[in-house]
């Protein structure tokens, strides 16, 4: 009997993305039948929500995004008898050597475990023709082909959930982006964020135009994918952008907090990636409190909900 290898896909657009990638190829790998799942948060009333950079982006049904991925979601997996494996950001090679069915809930944020099959992944995340086609459109709109010359810094300015500030100071995007400026004088700068960087001003003094992109999360990740120079943050979808790049540079920092006092191994970024010498924002106590006050008032107000239901 064949044994099988679910995975439940869950948080983020890139981390769903790193699931979804590493659960096919441990079980091509192995020789496993490999089926998934989407985990919906009981705050999502909807099955798709988005924003600018990929937080609270749930893949349902992934061929609206993705067609060519050859598997679609199930709605159960019956997991009884199953060997549990839950992780977050690395890599745990016994996965592939270990027997009988597997269930895995997580990230698995690491190209280890796919990059003997990286141009099969990049072939089934070739985005849909309506979503293509949707960003052609909006760089017409800019007066730019797919095949112009841009830079794009893909920034994260709220990815510190207790501050919701930057984790990173983000200069460290600064030397590749003025030097492309340089190279290329009148070359586009198309800022991807959920908020404004405060290098903004000082790359509008390199840059013809900078654009601020209004785009939802795909439509961003469309415009990373064709980019001449692609800066990112530390942020599990920009790296997808930066995987899915056909050619152009791609610069990261070379650290990855993932809040005011935590990090990852900066080898979530994969190798192929130019690090860049980063350093953490530093944030004030005074925001750290009124940070901590407001998960304590939503701790309370969901308590009472669930007491007056």
């Amino acid at each position: 009997m064949e044994n099988r290898l679910h995975i439940q896909l869950e948080d983020s657009l890139g981390n769903q993305l790193f699931a979804l990638a590493s659960g096919w190829a441990i079980a091509k790998a192995t020789g496993r039948r490999f089926t998934y799942s989407v985990k919906r948060p009981p705050y999502v009333k909807i099955n798709r929500v988005a924003d600018h950079y990929g937080h609270e982006y749930y893949l349902n049904p992934i061929a609206e995004a993705f067609p060519l991925f050859p598997h679609l979601p199930i709605e159960h997996e019956d997991t009884v008898g199953y060997q549990f494996f839950a992780e977050t950001k690395s890599f745990h090679p016994e996965l592939f050597r270990i027997k009988g069915d597997l269930f895995l809930k997580g990230h698995f944020c690491d190209e280890r475990y796919f990059e003997s099959s990286i141009d099969e992944v990049r072939h089934f995340f070739t985005l849909s023709n309506q979503i293509q086609t949707e960003a052609d459109n909006y760089l017409r709109s800019l007066q730019l082909a797919t095949t112009d010359r841009y830079a794009v810094f893909h920034y994260r300015g709220g990815d510190d959930y207790i501050t919701r500030n930057s984790l990173l100071d983000e200069t460290y995007a600064l030397e590749p982006l003025i030097q492309f400026a340089k190279d290329y004088p009148g070359a586009t700068l198309i800022i991807c964020c959920d908020r404004k960087p405060t290098v903004i001003s000082t790359l509008r003094r390199f840059f013809d135009k900078v654009i601020i992109s209004n785009q939802r999360a795909l439509i961003d990740l469309a415009i990373m994918r064709t980019a001449s120079v692609l800066v990112l943050s530390n942020s599990t979808f920009g790296i997808w952008g930066g995987v899915l790049n056909n050619g152009g540079k791609v610069f990261c920092p070379d650290l990855y907090p993932i809040s005011s006092t935590e990090a990852v191994d900066s080898t979530i970024y994969p190798k192929k990636f130019l690090k860049l010498a980063s350093k953490r924002r530093k944030g004030s106590r005074y925001a750290v409190k009124m940070a901590q006050l407001r998960i304590l008032m939503r701790r309370v107000l969901h308590e009472v909900k669930v007491l007056n239901r």
